[in-house]
């Protein structure tokens, strides 16, 4: 049986009803699919969360089923809207080493790892980008820029909700310093029970590596599993999983059609 099965067109949110901020919208069309989820006003850090009714409505339509038994979250696109500061920290290192990244290149491959990401450059591009020095740039440059990231709320709101209540875990492509400085960043660290990097596997998404890993460490099984992302290969690698899946999108960034999923 499929872990989510969800229509969101149902309830109190009928079809083409939009969640409105300052920062964005959330919007749910016929069939009930999410066609976007852009970045909302925060209700601060603390636990005793103010009342919102946009912010609940978000929560009732991202919580997963009761039968849940555990939460793993991506890091970059679904915790926190870091793409566009990863990709300026890429464009700029790429330029140092003589190379150039486009926008639109880098957007169509959100989820790769930074090994892959870089053995791509130099097969489409023709460069010769040494893996190592490349890295160290990369992280350092996006250290520098970090001050600059936000959280996206809605997701930050899920985990706020169900921290201990249901295991959670954030497993992500990218390296441990990035991750490790992004959620520390946005004060989510000690909300997880573990956090898995591209460091722990073998493969980086799509392969379920990194899904499954963190399952393990939660002590829970595939199925019992729900992956909240924002990347087609992220989703693809829930589905490899046999894990439920939330798919979610900012500024349409991330491809494919945002919304609800299962493994059958």
């Amino acid at each position: 049986m499929p872990l989510l099965n969800r229509n969101l067109s149902q309830g109190s949110l009928k079809a083409k009803t939009a969640l409105r901020s300052p920062q964005g919208n959330l919007t749910a069309k016929p069939g009930g699919r999410l066609t976007q989820l852009a970045t909302m006003t925060p209700r601060g850090t603390s636990r005793e969360r103010p009342v919102s009714p946009e912010l609940d409505m978000v929560l009732a339509l991202l919580a997963p089923p009761p039968h849940c038994r555990a939460l793993i979250f991506d890091c970059d696109g679904t915790l926190a809207d870091t793409l566009p500061i990863h990709y300026q920290a890429w464009a700029d290192v790429v330029r140092q080493f003589g190379g150039h990244m486009p926008k639109s290149w880098y957007f169509q491959r959100v989820g790769v790892s930074t090994v892959e990401l870089i053995d791509q450059l130099n097969q489409s591009f023709g460069l010769n980008l040494p893996m190592g020095p490349v890295k160290q740039a990369k992280h350092q440059r996006f250290a520098e820029l970090l001050s600059g990231v936000q959280p996206i709320v809605p997701v930050v709101e899920v985990v706020y909700a169900f921290a201990g209540k249901l295991p959670l875990a954030v497993a992500s492509g990218g390296s441990r310093p990035s991750v490790d400085r992004t959620l520390a960043h946005l004060g989510l660290t000690d909300l997880f029970q573990t956090i898995v990097t591209i460091e722990d596997v073998a493969q980086g998404k799509p392969a379920p590596d990194l899904f499954l890993k963190a399952a393990q460490r939660l002590q829970c099984r595939p199925q019992d599993c729900v992956v909240y992302e924002d990347s087609e290969v992220g989703v693809q690698a829930a589905q490899a999983a046999q894990m439920g899946w939330v798919k979610v999108a900012v500024g349409g960034r991330g491809g494919g059609t945002p919304g609800l999923g299962a493994s059958s």
